[in-house]
Protein backbone atom coordinates (compact mmCIF):
# COMPACT_ATOMS: atom_id res chain seq x y z
CA UNK A 1 0.00 0.00 0.00
CA UNK A 2 1.24 3.66 -1.09
CA UNK A 3 2.45 6.01 1.71
CA UNK A 4 -0.05 9.16 0.94
CA UNK A 5 2.02 11.17 3.34
CA UNK A 6 5.49 10.53 1.42
CA UNK A 7 3.54 11.01 -2.00
CA UNK A 8 2.54 14.13 -0.82
CA UNK A 9 5.88 15.40 0.85
CA UNK A 10 7.52 13.76 -2.75
CA UNK A 11 4.79 15.94 -4.97
CA UNK A 12 5.51 18.95 -2.36
CA UNK A 13 9.29 18.40 -3.45
CA UNK A 14 8.84 18.42 -7.13
CA UNK A 15 6.74 21.61 -7.13
CA UNK A 16 9.84 23.21 -4.90
CA UNK A 17 12.24 22.35 -7.39
CA UNK A 18 10.26 23.10 -10.32
CA UNK A 19 9.12 27.18 -8.95
CA UNK A 20 13.21 26.87 -8.30
CA UNK A 21 14.37 27.09 -11.72
CA UNK A 22 15.81 29.86 -13.52
CA UNK A 23 13.21 28.96 -16.44
CA UNK A 24 10.07 30.31 -13.35
CA UNK A 25 12.04 33.28 -12.37
CA UNK A 26 12.69 34.44 -15.61
CA UNK A 27 9.00 34.32 -16.49
CA UNK A 28 8.36 35.64 -13.17
CA UNK A 29 10.55 38.95 -13.88
CA UNK A 30 9.13 39.11 -16.92
CA UNK A 31 5.42 39.88 -15.70
CA UNK A 32 6.50 41.32 -12.78
CA UNK A 33 4.22 40.13 -10.62
CA UNK A 34 2.23 42.35 -8.06
CA UNK A 35 -0.36 40.99 -5.83
CA UNK A 36 -3.20 43.24 -4.16
CA UNK A 37 -5.77 42.73 -1.31
CA UNK A 38 -9.26 44.14 -1.96
CA UNK A 39 -12.13 44.05 0.87
CA UNK A 40 -15.18 45.99 1.69
CA UNK A 41 -16.86 46.98 4.40
CA UNK A 42 -19.74 48.90 5.69
CA UNK A 43 -18.25 52.45 4.57
CA UNK A 44 -16.20 51.20 1.17
CA UNK A 45 -13.37 49.24 -0.20
CA UNK A 46 -9.98 48.82 0.61
CA UNK A 47 -7.42 48.12 -2.05
CA UNK A 48 -3.90 46.60 -0.46
CA UNK A 49 -1.01 46.51 -2.88
CA UNK A 50 2.33 45.44 -1.95
CA UNK A 51 4.95 48.56 -3.41
CA UNK A 52 8.60 47.66 -1.96
CA UNK A 53 10.87 49.95 -3.04
CA UNK A 54 8.05 52.91 -4.31
CA UNK A 55 8.40 56.27 -2.50
CA UNK A 56 5.40 58.30 -3.08
CA UNK A 57 6.70 60.33 -5.71
CA UNK A 58 6.55 56.93 -8.03
CA UNK A 59 2.72 56.31 -7.27
CA UNK A 60 -0.26 57.44 -9.52
CA UNK A 61 -3.73 56.68 -8.64
CA UNK A 62 -6.32 58.23 -11.04
CA UNK A 63 -10.08 57.51 -11.59
CA UNK A 64 -11.76 57.92 -14.83
CA UNK A 65 -14.63 56.25 -16.60
CA UNK A 66 -15.53 54.23 -13.21
CA UNK A 67 -12.09 52.89 -13.32
CA UNK A 68 -9.70 53.02 -11.17
CA UNK A 69 -5.95 53.28 -12.01
CA UNK A 70 -2.75 52.81 -9.97
CA UNK A 71 0.74 53.08 -10.95
CA UNK A 72 3.91 52.30 -9.50
CA UNK A 73 7.28 52.74 -10.40
CA UNK A 74 10.39 52.24 -8.41
CA UNK A 75 13.71 54.04 -8.39
CA UNK A 76 15.56 51.31 -8.93
CA UNK A 77 18.46 50.93 -10.95
CA UNK A 78 18.99 48.00 -12.79
CA UNK A 79 22.71 46.49 -12.06
CA UNK A 80 24.60 45.87 -15.01
CA UNK A 81 27.64 45.02 -13.43
CA UNK A 82 26.41 41.87 -12.29
CA UNK A 83 25.04 38.38 -12.56
CA UNK A 84 22.33 37.25 -10.83
CA UNK A 85 22.23 34.28 -8.63
CA UNK A 86 18.91 34.30 -7.32
CA UNK A 87 16.31 37.58 -7.61
CA UNK A 88 13.02 36.81 -5.25
CA UNK A 89 12.34 40.61 -4.89
CA UNK A 90 10.80 42.24 -7.90
CA UNK A 91 9.93 45.11 -9.41
CA UNK A 92 6.15 45.64 -8.93
CA UNK A 93 3.51 46.08 -11.79
CA UNK A 94 3.81 49.28 -13.26
CA UNK A 95 -0.21 49.58 -13.56
CA UNK A 96 -3.18 47.70 -12.75
CA UNK A 97 -6.65 48.66 -13.20
CA UNK A 98 -10.15 48.34 -11.65
CA UNK A 99 -13.74 48.87 -12.80
CA UNK A 100 -15.30 50.55 -10.04
CA UNK A 101 -18.92 49.82 -9.18
CA UNK A 102 -21.61 52.57 -9.19
CA UNK A 103 -22.08 52.72 -5.16
CA UNK A 104 -18.11 54.25 -4.77
CA UNK A 105 -18.05 57.99 -4.18
CA UNK A 106 -15.15 58.77 -6.52
CA UNK A 107 -14.81 62.35 -4.92
CA UNK A 108 -13.50 60.55 -1.54
CA UNK A 109 -11.48 58.43 -2.57
CA UNK A 110 -7.72 58.42 -0.51
CA UNK A 111 -4.35 56.71 -1.30
CA UNK A 112 -1.48 56.52 1.36
CA UNK A 113 1.62 54.83 1.19
CA UNK A 114 2.68 53.26 4.64
CA UNK A 115 5.87 50.22 4.72
CA UNK A 116 5.96 49.41 1.18
CA UNK A 117 1.97 48.78 0.80
CA UNK A 118 -0.19 51.12 -0.65
CA UNK A 119 -3.50 51.54 0.70
CA UNK A 120 -6.27 52.67 -1.47
CA UNK A 121 -9.70 53.44 0.43
CA UNK A 122 -13.32 53.91 -1.85
CA UNK A 123 -15.87 54.89 0.31
CA UNK A 124 -19.53 54.15 -0.61
CA UNK A 125 -22.03 56.85 -1.76
CA UNK A 126 -24.13 57.64 1.25
CA UNK A 127 -27.16 55.65 0.94
CA UNK A 128 -30.09 58.18 -0.21
CA UNK A 129 -33.48 57.40 0.45
CA UNK A 130 -36.02 56.81 -2.68
CA UNK A 131 -37.48 60.28 -2.73
CA UNK A 132 -41.58 60.18 -3.20
CA UNK A 133 -42.71 62.55 -5.94
CA UNK A 134 -46.29 63.88 -4.93
CA UNK A 135 -48.48 63.93 -8.45
CA UNK A 136 -50.91 66.57 -8.34
CA UNK A 137 -54.36 66.91 -10.04
CA UNK A 138 -55.90 69.66 -11.82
Amino acid sequence: MMNLFYELERMKHLMNSLLDTPFFWEEARQTRLSYANIYENDNGYMIQMLAPGVKKEGVEVNYENDVLTITLKTNDEEKKDVQWIRRERLKPIESRSYRLSAEVDPSKIEAKLVDGILLVFLPKREKKEPKKIEVKVK
